[in-house]
Parts: structure tokens; sequence; C-alpha cells
């Protein structure tokens, strides 16, 4: 079985996802089930597909009572060792957060800024961050993005705790009905600035 290797550029580590159970394995994508490298009051366990062309990980988030507690996007590029049948998946920093009233959070941006400062990662790298992230906020806006979350749970079709808590997020609101004809549609309402306890501040949008 293939061995998944985790790095990350802030702090420089690489971690072995040797816990890490795989469900599926193909050149396009990777999925699969996780519990926490370390203990968490909010989530315990999740599942996880790896995008790979489209150099996205769409993670699902569970609580200690399977719950949903969020999906959780990490922009990532892949390398992959043929001969020892490795896969390296760098976190490029930027993230996405879809909570559970719809609420879509992009994160880390100020980490990818210091990354680039300190040269910690290439010129080609931090496009392909933007490029990638430009892509996933794309589907999310015009709601494809679901078709994503479909296919993951497809690969957990008999363990039904880790596929529920997702529909509603797609389901489009009567205003969307009257005026879409019943297509769900992702509004991107204008960005509007949050900011973390330290201040700096994270773009958020809204699902309808």
């Amino acid at each position: 079985m293939s061995d998944l290797y985790r790095r990350r550029l802030i702090p420089d580590e690489c971690l072995h996802l040797k816990n890490d159970h795989i469900i599926h394995i193909s050149k396009d994508i990777i999925v699969t089930k996780w519990n926490t490298i370390h203990p968490k009051a909010e989530f315990s366990h999740g599942i996880s597909m790896y995008c790979l062309n489209e150099g996205w990980k769409i993670s699902k988030f569970f609580t200690s009572e399977n719950k949903l507690k969020y999906i959780y996007c990490d922009i990532i590029d892949t390398d992959y060792n043929s001969l020892k049948d490795e896969y390296i998946f760098t976190d490029l920093l930027a993230d996405v957060i879809i909570e559970n009233s719809g609420f879509v959070k992009v994160v880390d941006l100020d980490e990818l800024a210091d990354a680039c400062s300190n040269e910690l990662i290439s010129t080609s790298l931090l496009t392909a961050s933007l490029h990638r992230l430009n892509n996933l906020l794309s589907i999310i806006y015009d709601g494809s993005f679901k078709d994503y979350i479909y296919k993951l749970d497809s690969y957990f079709s008999k363990d039904k705790e880790l596929t529920m808590g997702i529909e509603e997020l797609f389901q489009p609101t009567l205003h969307q009905r009257k005026i879409h004809l019943g297509n769900p549609v992702v509004y991107p309402l204008h960005p509007l600035p949050r900011f973390t306890d330290s201040g700096s501040p994270q773009l958020a949008y809204f699902i309808c």
C-alpha cells in the first residue's frame, strides 16, 4: 500500500500519515479515513479526498459524537515517488472552511504571504496556490462543489454517519427557488471582512 506524507512549510516538517486508512487510490484521487494525531476538543476524526489534478484536499471533520464539524479544504501540491510508492502532499497554506451554516472562510493567507516574504515558497508554488484557491472558490460559488462532496461520500455509503449533515448546505432557499427555478445556487455575497483574535482580516462569504 502507498505511503502518504504531509509536508508543511510553516513550520518546516514532513509527517508520515501512517495511521491514515486508504479507502481508494487512483491516478486522479486518493480517499482516506483518519483519526486526529493529537486529540482535539472540537473534532476527533474525519474523511478526506485528495484531488490530485485540482490540487485540493477536501475533508469532512467530525466530532467524537460523529457530528459534522465543518468541511475543510487545503490547497496542496503533490509529489509522487514511483520507486518507493510514496505521495508527498505539500500544504500550500491557503485554506477554505465551509461551516455547517454555509458560511465560507478563506484562511491562512497571512501565512502564505509570510512564506513568500521569507522565501519559504517558490514563485511557481505561490502562483499555483492562488490559482488553485481561485478555482476552488469558483466551484463553491457556482454550486458544483457539491459534486465533490457527493463523490467523497460515495466511498462511505455503508457508513451513514459519515455522509450525513451536508445535504442542507446545498439546498436552495425559497428565495432561490423563485428566482433560479429550483437550481441550487451558491452566492458569493459581498466579501465580508472578518477579523481573527490577532486582528488579521479574513475573507468571508456566505452560501445562501
